[in-house]
């Protein structure tokens, strides 16, 4: 599963579906390179909690379960996003916006949405 698989299937979440809450934790934790103890700082749970989580003993009751889905949702949008900024086409774009902005030019949207499609 990669980053867009999990925030589509993170749409669809059922809270009250136990395996789902597990899926979901499992791939977000492999996609952003998670270990139990980061997840469980994350989470704001313990690191027992978390391992049961993981191996389906148990899971966190479904008025938590939404919260901590979305909160693994913000990590790889996140994720997305940075990796987007390293972008060569981007950070020359950024780079002609600083100019702009120092320069006291101001340009449209549309002049903006031309310079990220390298017209």
């Amino acid at each position: 599963m990669n980053e867009i698989e999990l925030i589509k299937s993170i749409r669809n979440f059922d809270r009250k579906a136990d395996d789902q809450f597990r899926h979901i934790l499992l791939e977000g934790m492999s996609i952003l390179s998670l270990r139990e103890k980061e997840v469980a700082e994350l989470f704001g749970a313990s690191q027992t909690n978390v391992k049961r989580w993981i191996n389906g003993i148990s899971a966190p009751h479904p008025s938590m379960r939404l919260l901590y889905v979305n909160t693994l949702k913000e990590k790889v949008i996140c994720r997305i996003a940075e990796e987007k900024l390293r972008e060569p086409e981007i950070q020359l774009s950024l780079q002609r916006g600083i100019e702009d902005a120092k320069a006291g030019r101001v340009i449209s949207g549309e002049e903006f949405k031309k310079r990220l499609e390298g017209q």
